[in-house]
């Protein structure tokens, strides 16, 4: 059995900031939410353990990318 997505509950949400060095108004929109995945996610976890601490994408310096895991 592969990894499946059980629940979805994540929606896009658009944002933007203003550069000084730009001059210019800059989306940094992205999903925000929760998903539920079911699986074997042994082969991904110490990945998704490091991008809990390290954050993930190329708004991370923003702040953005952050998630956490939980088990049930």
């Amino acid at each position: 059995m592969g990894v499946k997505l059980k629940n979805d509950q994540t929606s896009w949400q658009k944002c933007s900031r203003y550069s000084n060095r730009q001059q210019a108004k800059l989306s940094i929109s992205g999903f925000k939410g929760l998903a539920h995945y079911q699986g074997d996610l042994e082969e991904f976890l110490p990945y998704l353990i490091l991008g809990q601490f390290t954050h993930v994408g190329k708004g991370c310096v923003f702040g953005l990318g952050e998630y956490g895991l939980s088990w049930k």
